[in-house]
Formats: structure tokens, C-alpha cells, sequence
């Protein structure tokens, strides 16, 4: 009770995710994370990438847009609860396949981005987007025949193809859009 006689109710928020690896947070305490996926926000990203790029702190990195194709039919007929899931094991595969080269954010929906630093080269990040490519397909075989789960991606290299972060983003993200166009389910480069 507080001096004027009156209860007052104090708390704490606790988020549990069936199948995130974060089992609780205080409210607005990582607001650098996306409360559901763990994945950096859209802003915290950003700044990553715009901060790295201007600093030059990294040699030869790629700028990767990718998206969960065909998501709005997932929600549609799965429902939202179970939308949430598929982004959470999304996030979790993109997490595992650059927690040594690089990070990733969600910058909307189903959007995600994702800027790979440690790679040698090309052929070396091509493994990296087939690993998410191909795990994102297999998350949901065998668990539910009627879900084809599949992600397009579309990559671009700083400095070779820009030199700033809006025209990188540009490029990465005409390539998603070639990616959707060509049939789904594949990440092209620049």
C-alpha cells in the first residue's frame, strides 16, 4: 500500500516462445533484439551494417535480403500462432548458419537481413545461404505434409557493388525480387 492507503500492483513481464532459445525477458530490456526471434531489430542492423560500412571495419562483406516465401498462406492457413513459430525457427536457422561470419536482424514481417562479414569469398557465402536455403526447406518435412516452407534470399558484396548501405540494400534487394521472380526457393548474388 502506498502512504495515501491505496494497493498498488507492481510485475514483471515474462515472454516464453515455445521454440525460441530466450525463455524470458523483462519488458524493454534487449531492445536491440526482436522480442519473438532473438534476431537484431530492423534499426539495430541497420546501424550494424551503415556503422561497418563507414568505419570500414570489414574487408569484402554481403548484404543479404531474404524473405519466407508464399508467408501470407502460411498465416492464412495455419494461423498466426503458428506463423510465429515458422519465424522462429527461420530466425533460428539463420542464427546458426552466421553466428561465426556474420549477424542478422528482422526488418519486418517475414523480411529478414542479414550482413555476412567472415566469409573468404564468394563460394564461401554461397554455402552459408545454402545452409539457410536448404534447412528453412526441410524444417517442416515430415512434421507437416501439407507446409512447403521455403525462403528466396538476394545478395550483394560492399564495396565491390556499392559503396554505401542504401545502395547495397538497393541491389540485395532487387536480387530477392529476381530470386521471387525465377521461382522461389533460391538466392541469387549480384
Amino acid at each position: 500500500m502506498d502512504s495515501a492507503g491505496e494497493l498498488r500492483v507492481f510485475g514483471c513481464v515474462y515472454v516464453i516462445a515455445k521454440n525460441s532459445r530466450r525463455k524470458k525477458t523483462s519488458l524493454g530490456a534487449d531492445t536491440a533484439r526482436d522480442e519473438m526471434t532473438g534476431l537484431l531489430t530492423k534499426q539495430t542492423i541497420m546501424d550494424y551494417i551503415q556503422n561497418a560500412i563507414a568505419n570500414k571495419t570489414s574487408k569484402l562483406s554481403y548484404l543479404c535480403v531474404m524473405d519466407v516465401d508464399n508467408f501470407k498462406y502460411v498465416n492464412d492457413h495455419f494461423g498466426h500462432m503458428f506463423g510465429d513459430e515458422v519465424l522462429v525457427t527461420v530466425a533460428d536457422i539463420i542464427k546458426d548458419a552466421v553466428e561465426d561470419c556474420g549477424v542478422a536482424g528482422r526488418i519486418g514481417g517475414d523480411e529478414m537481413l542479414i550482413f555476412v562479414e567472415n566469409v573468404a569469398d564468394r563460394a564461401e557465402l554461397k554455402s552459408v545461404l545454402r545452409t539457410i536455403r536448404t534447412n528453412v526447406e526441410w524444417a517442416y518435412k515430415g512434421v507437416r505434409d501439407d507446409l512447403h516452407l521455403s525462403c528466396s534470399m538476394g545478395a550483394a558484396a560492399w564495396p565491390k557493388d556499392a559503396d554505401n548501405y542504401d545502395d547495397l540494400f538497393k541491389i540485395a534487394d532487387k536480387m530477392l525480387y529476381r530470386a521471387k521472380e525465377n521461382g522461389k526457393n533460391r538466392y541469387i548474388i549480384y
